[in-house]
């Protein structure tokens, strides 16, 4: 990760309407035992309670002695507000985080000027400390008690947005305490409503499930019934009209083999004519042969008037 370079030049300085420094800066913190805040006690925190748990960062002039302060620097045109503070955070205290809401601004003398300064404080909750930063060379940074700030600290109006962040944090951490209590009463009591209204809801779904599952049983014995009388009434009605189509079935065949009978039976008949028919033919003409073989026996064997034999 490269090395954040320090903005040097006042070309894009923001300007009062009377002439003097816009500037932005942020009181970095952080809570005791690590990054994040920890919420061990639950009891409200009054602003002595954050002196002993709360620590801010503090860094060295520039320009070298005993000046101690917190980041600080010009806001310029290309920027934020917010965007000016962290970045003089990351460029002269090496730290990010998160940034809050604006704790004030602030009007202030200048020192080598005759003209009163605007400052804009933002709280930063750090989450993450840099090994080296734009001014590591030129300044140092140390993590100090908000006590051992209020002492250290040059700037009024930086030690005021301290107590602006001191008051904000205590009202915060007292107010989270309060509403976590309320949300547990007002959990207790939604569940003990809870409770309450599932009884009741179960109770009366109970009662209405058991009537329906009785009128339910009670038309579905209704309903078998009135089933079991119609299918009844439609099989006799059924049964009736295959009778009568069965027996208007075995008419119809009774009558087709009738028919059906009688024209065999009439073929029959014809061919008993054609083999009576064909029968008498052949009597005759076992007649006639058997007439003309007598005939013809008398002829040779009876002799003629003169007595000579045919012979």
């Amino acid at each position: 990760m490269g090395v954040l370079v320090a903005r040097t030049g006042r070309e894009l300085q923001r300007y009062t309407a009377t002439g003097g420094r816009e500037v932005v800066g942020c009181i970095p913190y952080r809570m005791k035992g690590g990054m994040k805040q920890e919420d061990d006690d639950d009891r409200p925190c009054s602003n002595n309670c954050l002196d002993e748990e709360m620590e801010v960062l503090l860094i060295t002039s520039q320009k070298g002695g005993d000046a101690i302060m917190f980041p600080k620097g010009g806001w310029e045109k290309d920027e934020t507000k917010e965007k000016a503070a962290c970045r003089e955070a990351e460029e002269e205290a090496g730290v990010v985080g998160t940034l809050e809401d604006i704790l004030g601004n602030w009007s202030f003398k200048s020192k080598r000027y005759d003209t009163l300064y605007e400052g804009h404080v933002f709280p930063l909750k750090v989450t993450k400390e840099l090994d080296r930063w734009a001014e590591d060379k030129v300044r140092q940074r140390r993590w100090v008690t908000v006590a051992e700030a209020r002492e250290i600290c040059q700037q009024w109006w930086m030690k005021a947005a301290l107590e602006k962040l001191v008051t904000r944090l205590s009202n915060t951490k007292r107010q989270n305490a309060y509403v976590e209590e309320g949300t547990e009463k007002l959990v207790e009591q939604k569940n003990w409503r809870y409770m309450k209204d599932a009884k009741e809801r179960l109770a009366t779904r109970l009662s209405n499930t058991k009537r329906q599952n009785a009128y339910v049983e009670e038309g579905t014995e209704k309903l078998v019934e009135q089933k079991n009388w119609r299918y009844m009434k439609d099989a006799k009605e059924r049964l009736a009209t295959r009778l009568s189509n069965t027996k208007r079935q075995i008419a119809s065949v009774k009558e087709g083999t009738e028919k059906m009978v009688e024209q065999r039976n009439w073929w029959m008949k014809a061919a008993l004519v054609i083999l009576v028919d064909h029968l008498s033919n052949t009597i005759r003409q076992i007649v006639s042969v058997k007439e003309g073989k007598l005939w013809r026996y008398w002829w040779i064997t009876t002799p003629t008037p003169s007595g000579r034999s045919r012979l």
